[in-house]
């Protein structure tokens, strides 16, 4: 079955939450409106999500290889053409089952680096435990990878268990702003460019003027500090389509994409 890269949506679709995820929509599907704005399935975390404020995934435990070397050794040799991938668990992170479901797992150090593999489900395994990634059919193993000295990276789909972007403390990059409430652990359409309205903090925001996270409320934005040592806010997530002062709602141009 073919799956097109981007669906067309309808206005007010945008709007629309969903308990379970609807059929043959893939999690980060792309859905585009009319007008050019465009958004990805998405879905909640353990905390309801409010309209306006930006979002990130949570953050990855350095047992399931946060950063490169800290990841999951791979007991058994896997060869070119396999389905799945089994690990040893870290020692402070049980997994639970699918908790990678739909994610990627990776090769950080040993063997067989350079690939990502989408994940299509998994069993639960306490620490220490062993763990097998079951891959998507298609999405076999494409390099050998030797035992014992190779280690894993798991991530979750980056538009999984999403958060309020937490001011001040990163723990995934803003990925876009929620244009409807999402009650916690529902599906919805997280907006990702065009036109969004968006919460401003304690700083007035000028028209035309580049849009960053903000570091003093949890899912507001505001203007770009240049040379600020903190990434974050420096960087645009867009531009600023009217003029506000602070602590208002300001309608901003998202390019995330």
């Amino acid at each position: 079955m073919s799956i097109p890269n981007s669906i067309a949506g309808y206005y007010g679709q945008e709007k629309e939450t969903y308990a379970i995820k609807p059929s043959d929509i893939a999690l980060g599907q792309k859905m585009e409106l009319p007008d050019g704005r465009s958004f990805r399935l998405a879905l909640a975390g353990g905390v309801a999500l409010t309209p306006g404020l930006l979002v990130s995934p949570p953050s990855t435990a350095n047992d399931h290889g946060a950063s490169a070397g800290s990841g999951m050794v791979i007991p058994t040799a896997v060869a070119v053409g396999d389905t799945s991938i089994t690990v040893t668990n870290g020692a402070t992170t049980a997994v639970t089952k699918d908790m990678f479901a739909e994610g990627f797992i990776t090769t950080q150090v040993g063997t067989g680096l350079g690939y990502v593999y989408k994940i299509k489900s998994c069993a639960s395994a306490a620490v220490s435990a062993t763990v097998t990634l079951n891959l998507y059919e298609t999405d076999h193993v494409a390099a050998t990878v030797a035992a014992g000295t190779t280690k894993a990276g798991l991530k979750k789909n980056p538009y999984s268990a999403l958060v309020v972007f937490p001011a001040g403390t990163i723990v995934g990059p803003p990925m876009g702003i929620p244009p409807t409430a999402c009650a916690s652990s529902y599906y919805f359409w997280l907006q990702r460019h065009g036109e969004v309205q968006a919460g401003v903090s304690a700083t007035v925001l000028v028209t035309g003027a580049p849009v960053c996270a903000a570091t003093a409320l949890n899912g507001f934005v505001g203007p770009v500090i240049a040379n600020s040592a903190l990434y974050w806010q420096n960087t645009p997530i867009g531009f600023a389509l009217n003029s506000v002062t602070a602590a208002e709602y300001a309608t901003i141009f998202l390019t995330l994409e």
